[in-house]
């Protein structure tokens, strides 16, 4: 039989004779060279069959079939080492080990081999593909083990095929296996999902069925994971080419709005290219009324921005009915949701008639000063400015109760200032009020205004003079000085400098930009109105140059009051972009710094609130804003221009309010952008052209060519230059490199003095926030992931190269840093960069008790969130990879806890910062209790010493933080380390079973396989307590069992081992000749015990002493 199957095998294989072979292939256990011979052979003939069309689609089905097969067969089993090129029958009871023992190894190299023979005969054609989709889904559903050992064997080794390919395989096996195998396909799904082109989603559709394409669907909307850009961008590609999963991707973005991160941008950028249909509509109905439901609570956590992006989503799709719903309600949150998407209903142009009657409706029931009224005169005014037709009715209603509304309410403020009686009479609604019928009048006014209407607008602009007058007064009383005249270079007081007198003030922003936007969109209508109010009217300056730098000083005022407040602009983009035209304009001759920073800000707050991509005037005045930013930076931030240091106050100013400003037009260009370009992300193609139109390609260069020449010290000057001149074609990685380049020259030139220069500082928080949102775009641009790494690594420098940076300063860094592995760096090495960032911070910042700064508990929590992501069942991560990061951690976290304990005497209690701290002791303990578990149970053999030497690392970094950590139990409550004492126990216990069985494995097994150095290591040092030392080298002391040419020992061989020198060595441990005092400084400075070993004999101790207290590390 054997005879037969190896003629058969290796014999000439015709397509007639096919089956037979594929059979014998099934059903035979192959050796070695036979099973890569086959897989050769299979590859090779497919290719052939396929190129000349003479392979039937069904015997191509069998091949793939078979490759399944062979999956499956694999898993468990191994190749005989000894076969050489035989077969042999199948037969249950043979070994499946090598000669080494290594049954795991061959298991996972068989299994992905096969894998790999089923990836290249599926990339042949479309049509193979799509048969190597079939035969994977069939064989996951006739067996519960094909799921697992197909995961298996992406998670253990990469893919070497396309990501398409990958893609088609993995989405036939979701659902199949158990649970926990479910979950790990789920997330494999997700990751290299996240990793495909538009050109890979195209010929995963073209080679998937229709259940295939929902399943992927229903795995990326349905994770709870935030949604990336590029998930978003897949998102979108995937509607582009597959109508029919348009409504699923809808609905299941509808139902996570309230929950999942970046849901309401996927939800813009997707429905920004076709609406549903009526059809669509009805089979989504229920996520749309829910969806209707949740704005209220929404517009509550999220903000009016997000309410108000929400609401402009949800009006083409809702009903009438779902609208009314929201306004019959009690709520008056309700109530004014339902106007917002009348609003947005209106602007679209949908259902006019039934919005008109719902605005009547509300108008004639509402309250004089509720928000419900004020809504319908927003949406009345905004409708107007949108040339949308008002019914006549609901206008003359609405401009008489304006008209009313607004007479009162500015008699009555007038009055309030003048008598200075604001403090308890002025209220904020009356404020909301008059701004909302002043809007409305304004709105009413900008082709002919009526007597009444004009009257209003006149005494609206006396009240805001005489509210400038109250301003001045007052803050020259408190602070000695206010006025910024049109010709005044001076700078407004700060917000903490502004009298908490003048705060009942501030809501009346509203009705300043009111007035501000009208006269800037209608400059020439409201002149004729206006004409006889000419107060302080300089006799050189314009008419409209003193009415808009009055308005604009007496909004920055009001602003300052409440700079934070969440108040959304009621100023047009048209408004905006004249405004911004007059700040270049003017420049320092007729606007302070202050007013024209003030101008950037408002364009800011504007975007964020009306940017719309079909917009024209919103892509000018983004790309407007983003250039006077910039020109800014040059201007005042001299890092920018690798110039010298400036110290003066307006410069630090300018160059905070440009990066906030830039922080939002970059937001806006990623978030908001949705141009309909499916060669590449429209996100990563709006940022991009952004930069390119507001930089000039010599100032990336220069960012770029500092970044190479930091990272790349022995490059010659022309490499550098050539760098880069190539990386202008990424300028998103240029701008990025361009930021910390001038974030490293900055600090070097502020931090290099004898008293380094704090005010600074605040420069570098809001530089790394705008860093924070370009670095995820980077990955999207090609060939620049080592131009982005390296700056991020120049990022790093800083904290580590000027440790006098302030604690808050050092963990921003780090925290950015961090952010930025998490989104490029497996989890394993995340936690190991996040181990040793975590480190830096502590030394820096942490002196003692409880003295822990808010971002140093923040980037803690960001650790922890790492560790229980990477703990996570069904993550995919190699067991001895977390085991091995874990190592890192624990050792840290020795580190840390010797500086938590380093200057506490006295009972303390538990703050945020030793919470968050314990939790991460407990993970970590958990972690080492469990290495020594397995350690408990650990054999003398090669098959697995890679991971026992990491069991060791750990349990004696374990060993070492049960030490660090025993004084907390005297220091802090014991109810709060009922766990940590609860572990640390455990921990002693397991410990006491892993030295039994090492020293048992050195005893028994000494002569014919000595016992490996790292677990003689571990063995010595539970034996001694000396698990300072060995823990930090115990990489160096695993290497001792590695070979001269670097090829792993196996059992009965150990080259250059000290243990064959002598019997029975490995029971009897060598004894160190120890000295306290050199224990006591590797203790303190590191390093190995050799580099002392001759210092030993000349330096005499007293005997009895603790040099550790001596050096101070007790």
């Amino acid at each position: 039989a054997m005879t037969r199957a190896n003629d058969v095998l290796v014999g000439e294989w015709t397509i007639e004779a096919l089956p037979r072979v594929l059979d014998v292939i099934a059903h035979t256990r192959l050796g070695r060279d036979v099973d890569e011979l086959v897989r050769q052979r299979l590859v090779a003939g497919v290719r052939a069959g396929c190129a000349s069309g003479a392979l039937p689609m069904d015997v191509i089905a069998l091949i793939c079939q078979t490759c399944c097969a062979m999956v499956t067969r694999r898993r468990g089993r191994g190749h005989r080492g000894d076969k050489g090129g035989e077969v042999s029958d199948d037969a249950d009871d043979e070994s499946d080990e090598d000669e080494d023992g290594n049954a795991d190894a061959g298991t996972r190299d068989g299994t992905r081999a096969w894998i790999d023979v089923l990836e290249m005969v599926s990339e042949t054609t479309a049509k193979t593909r799509a048969s190597a989709g079939r035969a994977t889904r069939r064989a996951g559903r006739l067996n519960a083990t094909f799921a697992s050992s197909l995961i298996d064997a992406y998670m253990n080794k990469p893919s070497t095929g396309a990501i398409c390919t990958a893609l088609v395989l993995l989405t036939s096996i979701v659902g199949a296996g158990d649970e926990s195998t479910s979950s790990r396909v789920v997330q494999a799904v997700i990751h290299v999902a996240n990793a495909a082109t538009e050109a890979d989603i195209s010929n995963f559709i073209d080679a998937s069925e229709d259940e295939d394409v929902r399943c992927l669907v229903s795995v990326l909307v349905s994770s709870k994971d935030p949604l990336t850009v590029a998930s978003i961008n897949l998102l979108r590609v995937i509607t582009s080419f597959r109508r029919e999963v348009y409504t699923s991707v809808v609905g299941g973005l509808l139902q996570q709005m309230p929950s999942r991160t970046n849901a309401i941008e996927a939800l813009e950028q997707i429905m920004q290219r076709e609406q549903l249909t009526t059809e669509e509509k009805s089979k989504i109905s229920e996520h749309i009324q829910n969806a209707v439901r949740c704005i209220p609570e929404l517009s509550h956590t999220m903000g009016k921005v997000a309410s108000s992006r929400v609401l402009r989503i949800l009006a083409p799709l809702a009903t009438m009915n779902a609208v009314n719903e929201l306004i019959e309600k009690d709520e008056i949150s309700s109530v004014v949701s339902g106007l917002g998407l009348v609003k947005e209903m209106l602007k679209c142009g949908l259902n006019v008639s039934q919005g008109m009657q719902a605005l009547h409706r509300v108008l004639i029931s509402a309250d004089e000063h509720t928000p419900v009224q004020q809504t319908v005169f927003e949406i009345i005014a905004s409708s107007l400015q949108d040339g949308v037709s008002i019914d006549a009715s609901v206008l003359e209603k609405a401009e008489s109760k304006a008209i009313e509304r607004s007479t009162e309410s500015l008699n009555m403020i007038r009055s309030l200032l003048t008598d200075g009686q604001w403090s308890y009479g002025l209220d904020e609604s009356i404020c909301c009020s008059v701004a909302s019928a002043l809007n409305l009048i304004c709105a009413l006014s900008t082709e002919q205004a009526s007597t009444p209407n004009a009257r209003v607008i006149r005494e609206g602009v006396e009240t805001i003079c005489v509210l400038r007058e109250t301003l001045k007064k007052t803050m020259e009383q408190q602070n000695g000085a206010f006025e910024v005249e049109v010709d005044n270079d001076s700078v407004a007081d700060d917000a903490e400098n502004c009298p908490s007198v003048l705060l009942p003030l501030a809501p009346l922003r509203l009705m300043v930009e009111t007035v501000l936007d009208a006269i800037l969109s209608h400059s020439e209508q409201f002149k004729h109105i206006l004409d006889d109010i000419q107060l302080g009217l300089a006799g050189s300056c314009s008419w409209e140059s003193w009415i808009i730098t009055l308005l604009l000083d007496t909004h920055l005022k009001l602003s300052q009051l409440q700079p934070k407040q969440d108040c959304v602009s009621v100023l047009s983009v048209s408004g905006c972009s004249s405004l911004l035209v007059l700040a270049v304009e003017f420049g320092d001759t007729e606007w302070s710094l202050e007013q024209r920073f003030h101008v950037m800000t408002l364009c800011g707050e504007v975007l964020k609130t009306h940017f719309s991509s079909e917009d024209e005037r919103c892509t000018l005045l983004l790309d407007s804003c983003a250039s006077q930013c910039l020109d800014t930076l040059h201007e005042h931030w001299f890092a920018f221009n690798n110039g010298k240091l400036r110290s003066d106050v307006l410069s630090v100013k300018g160059t905070m309010m440009s990066l906030q400003t830039l922080q939002s037009v970059c937001w806006v260009a990623i978030s908001r952008s949705t141009k309909a370009s499916l060669e590449k992300s429209p996100a990563l193609e709006s940022i991009q052209s952004l930069i390119s139109n507001a930089l000039n390609d010599k100032v990336l260069e220069r960012g770029v060519k500092s970044v190479v020449a930091f990272a790349k010290p022995h490059l010659k000057r022309n490499s550098v230059i050539n760098a880069g001149r190539a990386s202008t074609k990424s300028p998103i990685s240029s701008m990025v490199a361009l930021l910390i380049s001038s974030l490293h020259h900055q600090v070097q030139q502020t931090y290099s003095l004898d008293e380094p220069l704090e005010s600074w500082d605040s420069v570098i928080s809001e530089c790394l926030v705008l860093l924070d949102i370009l670095l995820p775009m980077t990955a999207f641009e090609l060939n620049e992931n080592e131009l982005v790494e390296n700056a991020v690594l120049m990022l790093e420098n800083v904290v580590i190269q000027f440790r006098e940076l302030p604690a808050q300063v050092i963990c921003e860094i780090t925290r950015s840093v961090l952010k930025f592995h998490e989104q490029r760096s497996s989890l394993p090495d995340c936690l190991k960069t996040a181990s040793r960032m975590l480190k830096i911070a502590m030394r820096y910042t942490l002196d003692t008790l409880p003295s822990f700064p808010q971002q140093l508990i923040t980037l803690m929590i960001a650790v922890n969130d790492i560790v229980l992501r990477l703990t996570k069942q069904g993550n995919g991560v190699d067991l001895y990879s977390m085991r091995d990061a874990f190592v890192s951690l624990t050792s840290v976290l020795v580190k840390i806890s010797s500086i938590l304990m380093r200057d506490v005497y006295e009972k303390q209690s538990v703050c945020d910062g030793v919470a968050n701290f314990l939790t991460l002791v407990n993970s970590a303990m958990y972690q080492s209790i469990e290495a020594a578990s397995e350690l408990c149970l650990a054999q003398n053999t090669a098959a697995n010493i890679d991971g026992q030497r990491i069991d060791a690392a750990l349990v004696l970094a374990g060993a070492r933080l049960h030490h660090s950590t025993a004084k907390m139990i005297e220091l802090f409550p014991l109810t709060e380390l009922q766990k940590l004492e609860l572990q640390r126990c455990e921990f002693m216990t397991v410990c006491a079973g892993v030295f039994t069985n090492l020293r048992a494995l050195q005893l028994t097994l000494a002569h014919d396989a000595p016992l490996d150095c790292s677990l003689v290591a571990i063995a010595n040092a539970l034996a001694l307590d000396d698990i300072t030392k060995y823990s930090e080298n115990l990489r160096r002391l695993g290497e001792s069992v590695q070979t001269v040419t670097g090829s792993r020992a196996t059992a009965g061989s150990v080259p250059n081992s000290n243990a064959s020198s002598r019997e029975n060595s490995s029971s009897k441990p060598r004894k160190r000749v120890r000295n306290p005092y050199l224990d006591a400084v590797i203790a303190q400075e590191g390093g190995r015990q050799d580099e002392y070993d001759d210092m030993a004999d000349f330096i005499v101790c007293k005997p009895g002493r603790n040099y550790r207290d001596v050096l101070g590390l007790t």
